[in-house]
């Protein structure tokens, strides 16, 4: 699954077309009901195909490579971004369908259009191109979800980067080198879903403290050599946490989930559903909900790897 990021782009501009036209069906009257079905199956097939990479070898253990070309070290991209893109647009398409008269809507429900919207043209640029890392000889070149990092060699500190899941941690020697273009909040963290997230992090420390080492990057001999030269340096034993601290992270995520849970239910009894004070008591406990999921994940994961 993840080698068919080439399709990526034509997956997004197919899905737009076809919603574009559901949509001015559905508006003009013509088709109503099939322009919604249209939209539906639009909506729910790219979810369950997104579900179903998160079950591909590719995805679940990424492999130590860089793919090769035009002098430098890629990380693939994944397709899982076109279909994030797609089933957000069957969303919004049915949000308009279904919507007769938009400026009759609760302030709340405008809001929620908005932030729709708006949440969708965050990764935009992660939908057309991926995210990944570039590495050349000059640097690496980040591309996030709605914007670039651009770490030239001499930017990066003695101190090892860090892979972890499908991000790479760098310590910087000197951040004012950094260059960023469009709207990412860390630029320490960088994304390479393609990719061994601890393969890649050992490879640019490699060559951050090799520098005479980069002027062959790019090619399938250098990165044979990255290879035998990351084989021969003796690997250390990752620090890890203990079980206890996993299973105080587990018991922490499912506190903050029920209280989050427990927090909405009472909000919403007092200040009721329409509210937009209401609303927001939604979004925020929405987001305290993931953070606590993603930390039983995480825990969960931890535990596993122990045993």
């Amino acid at each position: 699954m993840i080698f068919m990021a080439r399709y990526s782009r034509g997956v997004l501009v197919a899905g737009l077309s076809i919603v574009a036209a559901a949509v001015l069906a559905g508006l003009l009257g013509v088709v109503r009901p099939a322009a919604i079905t249209v939209l539906v199956v639009l909506t729910v097939t790219p979810v369950v195909l997104l579900l179903a990479t998160f079950l591909t070898p590719s995805i679940r253990r990424p492999p130590a490579a860089f793919a090769v070309a035009d002098g430098a070290f890629r990380t693939p991209r994944t397709i899982m971004y076109a279909f994030c893109g797609v089933a957000h647009l069957g969303l919004l398409g049915l949000l308009v369908l279904l919507t007769d008269d938009f400026a009759a809507l609760s302030l709340k429900d405008k809001a929620t259009y908005v932030v729709g919207t708006a949440f969708f043209v965050i990764y935009v640029p992660a939908m057309w191109r991926g995210v990944g890392l570039t590495i050349t000889a000059e640097g690496i070149r980040a591309d996030k979800h709605c914007g670039t990092v651009v770490v030239p060699w001499a930017a990066i500190g003695p101190v090892p980067p860090i892979g972890e899941r499908n991000e790479v941690r760098l310590n910087y020697r000197d951040p004012g080198l950094v260059r960023v273009s469009g709207w990412t909040p860390n630029r320490r963290e960088l994304l390479c879903d393609g990719t061994d997230a601890k393969f890649a992090a050992a490879a640019i420390g490699y060559y951050a403290a090799h520098p005479e080492e980069r002027a062959g990057i790019g090619t399938p001999a250098a990165q044979d050599e990255l290879r035998a030269a990351l084989d021969a340096v003796p690997a250390e034993k990752p620090a890890s946490s203990s079980r206890g601290e996993k299973v105080a992270l587990i018991v922490i995520g499912l506190v903050f989930f029920v209280v989050a849970v427990a927090g909405d239910v009472w909000v919403s009894e007092i200040l009721g559903d329409e509210s937009l004070l209401g609303w927001l008591v939604h979004l925020v406990a929405g987001a305290i909900g993931l953070a606590a999921g993603w930390c039983v994940i995480d825990g969960v994961k931890g535990l596993r790897r122990r045993t």
